[in-house]
């Protein structure tokens, strides 16, 4: 059986989406999780300190990008290649990005050429039918929309060192898709969430340029049935399946 290195990363004491992440990818046999973390340590309850380990990469700043909410592409791609000295498999996702398939665990011990390439799902909020979202409540029944979206499609899943760009996203680079392999992003699945982030990182971050439309453009982009390239559809029955086993 293959060893597996799952990581993240954050760069506050609390977010609603990391006990999500651990719970979610703890499930994966053989696997250990890795959590970097800068400036504070993220607050974990007790039951899941003892699933992760944590890691802190406050050295990877400095006064030039210090001041950057975006960490440098570097940290992720060095973490990348030295976990791979010493594990099969190395995934990253982000805390509110989820890896699902019917048959994860099968899928990850398979042989596979370097990469696997992840299919982007974007779990949204219908502003005219849904209410904020509540994290003590299944997904399913609170999330009835969602829109395909290629800026998830990533090579997240390496067996071999790969560099990452900026993001992770694949821009048609790697063509190892696999049928069934979702990214289930959640970061946009509540608008009210989503928001009070943007509020939090704004005060963390003073100089990150935000793009000052997206709260406002949230409904046509997210909401448009007619959309060209993303138009919000109905959660198919078997993505439901897979999303249940998340929330």
């Amino acid at each position: 059986m293959k060893s597996i290195l799952i990581f993240t990363y954050i760069d506050r004491e609390n977010t609603l989406f990391l006990p999500l992440w651990i719970s979610h990818y703890s499930k994966i046999i053989n696997s250990k999780l890795v959590i970097l973390y800068r400036n504070v340590k993220p607050n974990i309850t007790n039951d899941q300190l003892h699933k992760v380990v944590l890691i802190n990469v406050n050295h990877f700043f400095n006064e030039k990008n210090d001041a950057e909410f975006i960490p440098p592409n570097e940290l992720f791609i060095s973490y990348q290649h030295e976990f791979l000295l010493t594990y099969d498999v190395v995934i990253y996702s982000d805390n509110d990005e989820f890896i699902v398939h019917n048959n994860i665990n099968e899928l990850l011990n398979k042989d596979f050429d370097q990469c696997l390439v992840t299919t982007g799902i974007e779990i949204v909020h219908n502003l005219h039918c849904e209410k904020a979202f509540n994290f003590q409540k299944k997904i399913n029944d609170q999330r009835k929309f969602m829109i395909k979206s290629v800026w998830y499609n990533k090579p997240l899943i390496v067996n071999k060192k790969i560099n990452w760009v900026a993001g992770k996203h694949n821009f048609n680079k790697y063509d190892k898709y696999v049928d069934g392999l979702y990214l289930i992003h959640l970061g946009k699945m509540c608008l009210d969430l989503t928001k009070k982030l943007i509020e939090e990182t704004k005060i963390l971050y003073p100089l990150h340029q935000f793009n000052p439309e997206f709260v406002s453009q949230y409904k046509n982009n997210f909401n448009n049935p007619n959309h060209k390239n993303q138009p919000m559809v109905d959660i198919p029955e078997k993505i439901k399946d897979l999303i249940n086993n998340i929330l």
